[in-house]
């Protein structure tokens, strides 16, 4: 969003009256105390209704901190939910400067109380591994509702891994070469002469950002794939030859390459907010962990690498965050019980949540309960059973089923199902399949809507960082929250 002193410039003033001589324009006045507050307001009351209209425990919250360029504490939430028609829809309801390290917990309770959640309904809360966050999460007792940033953890392992010394040293000279390139337009055009030459695509070598460890990996690529231009271009400088790497830090960077490469894709795809995330994390943590195992071939330094990542990542083996995560997959119908390490054991826990559900549905509302089972029983006839109601043989024994023997055979039910390719939107097979499993279709909205990473809140602090710049350090605080809210709450307007 642009600042609000934009109005008052005279450029914009003059661009406005080219463009209409009769507009008046208003001034900064109305855009800080009438019009954006108006707006702040009114999408705030669009959030508060749809989420009124949502089961509170079948919502899913992110939260994390940030301190601005002003040195300004600010917390945010994102949550997040499945709506009726089977979509995953987030929200960023809060973002304000209201809190310190100590008071984290209190404060998350307030604002989601302010939006009618009760802290122990919500089904899930990510973050990552603070420990401010975590010792509030500790004292909102919602530990069996923690989930750790799935991103966030990959990020601890392979920073890990880059301050192993040998590897640390050539990631360093690296940065060092790519800087002597990146200041000197005579070498990066001598270097585009050469990659012509040995007709390669003209490529520089891209910065490395010290927050982004995908963006070391991308400049660690993009040298091993142009070492020969990089050598003929640096012959022709005598006194830049001494940047090259050694024969021992370009194989650090092979190795880096080979225990990395996979990471960088399994981040991106689960750093999205519109699309089911948590239930892709342990099939995914298996592909990384299969991926790490070492080999008789591979070096010291790679069996290193390989270490540190996976060290980071065997807390998704350890209960209670891991029993959410496994209903997540199993409610994913692309997994199931594939990639699930006990497969008996999540069954069990799952047919004993959808007999629960049975129950409650069969005691508070018996009429209604009976007319789902119909419903789904006459929907899953075809051909001469539709016709002729073949069923109706077994009738007796259906209606005297328990909730236990509804939940087991709605359960195998769905393992029966056709294999849905990775490809697909498990939300639109729910979308379709819904009424076929009365119980199971309620822990799919809750176990679905979890995220597997935090970037959501980030991406909140994104925006932050494009409103709060060193030009505009003095926004006051409440006029930052109203900006950062509403760039991020957009289609809501």
């Amino acid at each position: 969003m642009q600042p609000y002193n934009l109005v008052d410039r005279k450029e914009f003033i003059n661009m406005v009256k080219v463009l209409n001589p009769r507009y008046s324009l208003p001034g900064r006045k109305h855009f800080t105390a009438t019009a954006v507050p108006k707006l702040y307001n009114e999408v705030r009351d669009k959030i508060r209704q749809e989420l009124s209209l949502i089961k509170k425990d079948t919502i899913s919250v992110t939260t994390d901190c940030w301190t601005s360029i002003a040195n300004t504490p600010y917390i945010t939430i994102t949550v997040h939910f499945i709506t009726s028609e089977w979509a995953l829809k987030s929200a960023c309801p809060h973002f304000d400067d209201d809190h310190n390290g100590k008071n984290i917990a209190e404060v998350l309770r307030s604002i989601l109380n302010d939006w009618g959640i009760d802290v122990q309904n919500i089904m899930s809360i990510t973050t990552d591994n603070g420990r401010n966050i975590l010792k509030s999460i500790e004292e909102l007792n919602l530990e069996n509702a923690h989930i750790s940033c799935f991103a966030h953890n990959i990020n601890i392992g392979v920073n890990h891994s880059l301050d192993i010394p040998i590897l640390k040293r050539a990631i360093a000279w690296l940065k060092k070469l790519q800087n002597a390139f990146a200041m000197s337009w005579k070498m990066k055009r001598d270097l585009h002469k050469a990659q012509e030459l040995l007709q390669m695509k003209v490529k520089t070598l891209p910065s490395a950002c010290p927050t982004r460890w995908w963006s070391t990996l991308k400049l660690v690529k993009r040298f091993l794939e142009n070492q020969l231009p990089i050598c003929k271009t640096l012959l022709e400088y005598p006194n830049k030859k001494h940047l090259m790497l050694e024969g021992n830090e370009i194989s650090a960077l092979e190795d880096f390459t080979t225990a990395t490469e996979l990471l960088e894709d399994i981040t991106s795809s689960l750093s999205g907010e519109q699309y089911t995330t948590a239930s892709a994390v342990l099939p995914l943590y298996m592909k990384i962990k299969n991926n790490l195992q070492n080999k008789d071939e591979d070096s010291s330094l790679l069996k290193s690498i390989k270490s540190e990542i996976l060290e980071s990542l065997n807390k998704y083996e350890s209960h209670p965050m891991s029993s959410n995560l496994q209903l997540s997959t199993l409610c994913d119908p692309r997994f199931r019980l594939n990639f699930i390490e006990s497969p008996e054991e999540v069954k069990k826990l799952a047919v004993a949540k959808m007999r629960n559900i049975y129950t409650t549905q069969k005691t508070s509302n018996p009429d209604n309960f009976e007319n789902i089972k119909t419903r789904t029983k006459e929907q899953n006839k075809k051909g001469l059973a539709k016709s002729f109601d073949v069923f109706g043989s077994n009738s007796n024994t259906e209606n005297t089923r328990n909730p236990s023997q509804e939940a087991e055979k709605e359960f195998n039910e769905y393992l029966t199902m056709p294999r849905v390719s990775f490809e697909h939107d498990p939300l639109d097979w729910w979308k379709v399949h819904y009424e076929s499993f009365p119980s199971l279709k309620v822990l799919a909205r809750k176990y679905l809507c979890i995220q597997g990473s935090s970037v959501a809140s980030e991406r909140v602090f994104s925006s932050g960082g494009s409103v709060i710049t060193r030009q505009r350090a003095s926004l006051l605080p409440k006029h930052a929250e109203m900006q950062i809210f509403l760039s991020h709450n957009k289609k809501y307007f």
